[in-house]
């Protein structure tokens, strides 16, 4: 029986790996084609997150059947629960990446020009975490999971600089057509919230291996 759990486990592990690859490329898709103002790649960036959402849902069905017929207690439990959080998180990883592609081609170019940099230091933050995170994940390491969440910061930082930057846009007028800042400033939070997504990751790989639920994301578990 042991063996079977763990075996188990160790697939849904894997899985959780698999999606992160997803997430990743579709985020990493998404900017691509934004910025190249791609239409057809965004189209497909679009219609892959029903993949991620298969994945998250077959992940969920795997890990009440164990909860059902194993009945883990503590670090066993844990570690379930703790698969199902990840799987739930990168979904909604997904569900931004499709948001962000939707806006392809939807924003004018000086506008764009005034908020890539930003959407792009902000990604490559988010790129790294969920890379680390992961890896916390895989090698059990609580300690690791607390440095990538302190990482969060630097995405709030570079979120709160564009907003500024936004709405004195907005205040200014001139060359900014105001409704694409307006949408701009939805993409700048849902960048943030990306952030978020991952410390949250953390907070239960954290709790995986210590039972200790501790509270690293400012902006709450959202």
């Amino acid at each position: 029986m042991r063996e079977r759990y763990e075996r188990e486990l160790h697939v849904l592990h894997d899985e959780i790996l698999k999606m992160g690859l997803l997430v990743e490329r579709s985020l990493s898709g998404a900017m691509t084609a934004v910025k190249s103002n791609d239409i057809d790649s965004a189209e497909k960036i679009i219609e892959s997150d029903s993949a991620i959402d298969a994945m998250e849902e077959e992940i969920e069905r795997v890990c009440a059947m164990i909860i059902a017929r194993e009945q883990p207690m503590a670090s066993d439990l844990r570690d379930v629960l703790t698969v199902l959080k990840l799987s739930s998180e990168l979904e909604r990883m997904g569900d931004h990446a499709r948001s962000l592609a939707k806006r392809t081609g939807r924003i004018g170019t000086s506008e764009l020009v005034l908020a890539l940099p930003y959407f792009d230091a902000m990604l490559a933050r988010v790129l790294v975490m969920m890379k680390e995170a992961l890896e916390a994940f895989t090698e059990h390491d609580s300690k690791s999971a607390l440095d990538v969440a302190a990482m969060d910061s630097e995405i709030d930082r570079i979120h709160d600089d564009f907003y500024n930057l936004a709405l004195t846009a907005l205040k200014n007028g001139g060359e900014y057509n105001p409704e694409d800042i307006v949408s701009l400033l939805f993409l700048n939070r849902f960048m943030e919230r990306l952030g978020d997504r991952v410390t949250n990751m953390c907070e239960w790989i954290y709790y995986a291996r210590t039972g200790e639920r501790l509270e690293m994301n400012r902006s709450g578990n959202l």
